[in-house]
């Protein structure tokens, strides 16, 4: 206070006539705090004690919440206990016991093998679950906030998928829209490159060439996540530049390539016959179509997103820019880690936003206590499992021998009390056997 005080007279003595005015009256107070200070006694200086000032707002909170309780109704039960307090601890202890109101818990199932009082939803202290394909665990992962849990890889989409190839390639007329054996006697003008397909798009004819793309998907990309939170944030960043690509890839086209990406089908050719060179178009779906002659192995695309690259790509290869295409083409081969739960993620839109990382850590937390509840339960899912497939044989074997029973039965009825061939001893007609 002393220092700010010398401060302010040496800004007095500089300042104008106005501003001096203003900051006089604030100099003259300082100083005689200053002077009271320093009149003080030895004993008047210090601080408030801590538990003081607690107590103090501790009273003043149980007096603002007294003013806004409201008051008890006249029928209210009374606040007093009505029973006559125990004498001792074994009394007690029996009142409690008698007082317990135990929840509704399943019977157990002595052919699952389950021990007694134990669901599927109740947490087992004594046993911890694992999971053969991670480290041992000696805490129940279901314990851990799903943002701190441990991270660990799943599957990826990174097998090779069967997809449509090439059978053979035609020239076609377009005059007559025919397949031509001899295309020398045909004008280049009216002369075309078709591709038939085989496969799981036979007996497809493509309109033009392929394009020389992957038929195999790329290395899987390591991630350096050890919790789920660090890999959620690892994935909003990846789907942001994919997402990045896709925008960049929509400038770049022009508007009759984009419409053409766009556009829900795509024209093919089919022969109107088996073995006739007379071909017919025909409009197939255009997702359908690009995900099985080039199939998608990057999660983090929709299908729609893959749909339009996949023809943005053949619109780059048919101009000349083939460093664009190789790019959209790393894209669309490069799988990831989790393929199922980031394609459910991308179509949630959580991986759109870092104010909706909580929904990607909330899809994951269920289905990693899933994964964790059926460890925990594995042997007793087994033992159900196994039981009910005994079940279902024995009931076979008996529908079985029943049927076989009842065919000798009503065999033995026909030959012997219907003599006509038409029902059996008791009574129902031969066809209902």
């Amino acid at each position: 206070m002393q220092l700010e005080a010398n401060f302010l007279k040496k800004q007095l003595d500089t300042a104008e006539a106005t501003e001096a005015a203003i900051h006089k009256n604030y100099y003259d107070r300082l100083s005689e705090t200053v002077e009271k200070i320093r009149a003080m006694e030895a004993e008047q200086v210090g601080e408030l004690d801590i538990h003081c000032v607690f107590l103090a707002g501790l009273m003043y909170i149980m007096r603002v919440a007294e003013a806004l309780t409201l008051p008890l109704p006249h029928n209210s039960p009374l606040m007093v206990p009505t029973r006559v307090p125990p004498e001792s601890v074994a009394e007690s202890l029996a009142n409690e016991l008698q007082d317990f109101d135990s929840p509704g818990i399943e019977q157990h199932c002595p052919v699952r093998g389950e021990k007694p009082g134990v669901t599927y939803n109740q947490l087992d202290d004594d046993h911890i679950p694992q999971c053969p394909n991670q480290p041992p665990r000696t805490l129940d992962p279901r314990s851990i906030p799903i943002a701190s849990r441990p991270y660990f890889q799943g599957g990826a989409n990174d097998f090779i998928k069967r997809a449509g190839g090439i059978k053979r390639h035609l020239y076609v007329d377009l005059r007559s829209l025919s397949i031509v054996e001899d295309p020398t006697h045909v004008p280049a003008a009216f002369l075309c490159h078709f591709t038939e397909l085989y496969g799981s798009l036979e007996p497809f004819i493509f309109p033009g060439c392929l394009a020389p793309v992957y038929n195999w998907p790329l290395d899987v990309p390591e991630t350096k996540a050890i919790n789920y939170k660090e890999r959620v944030e690892e994935l909003r960043i990846a789907r942001r530049e994919a997402k990045s690509v896709y925008l960049s890839t929509t400038r770049a086209l022009t508007k009759s390539q984009i419409a053409e990406c766009l556009c829900p089908h795509i024209t093919l050719h089919k022969r109107i016959a088996d073995g006739s060179p007379q071909l017919s178009p025909i409009k197939v779906d255009r997702i359908y179509f690009w995900s099985r002659l080039h199939p998608n192995w990057n999660p983090l695309l929709k299908p729609i997103e893959a749909t339009f690259l996949c023809g943005a790509n053949y619109a780059y290869y048919g101009t000349g820019q083939v460093d664009k295409a190789e790019e959209l083409e790393r894209l669309l081969c490069t799988p990831h880690f989790d393929d199922w739960e980031v394609r459910e993620l991308v179509s949630m839109g959580a991986l759109d936003s870092e104010f909706r990382e909580s929904e990607a850590l909330i899809y994951f937390q269920g289905l990693d206590d899933e994964h964790w509840e059926f460890h925990a339960n594995e042997e007793a899912f087994r033992n159900a499992a196994t039981s009910i497939l005994d079940v279902m044989d024995d009931m076979e074997n008996a529908k079985d021998s029943g049927k076989a029973g009842e065919t000798d039965r009503g065999n033995d009825a026909i030959l012997v009390c219907d003599p006509c061939d038409r029902t059996d001893c008791a009574g129902f007609p031969r066809d209902a056997i």
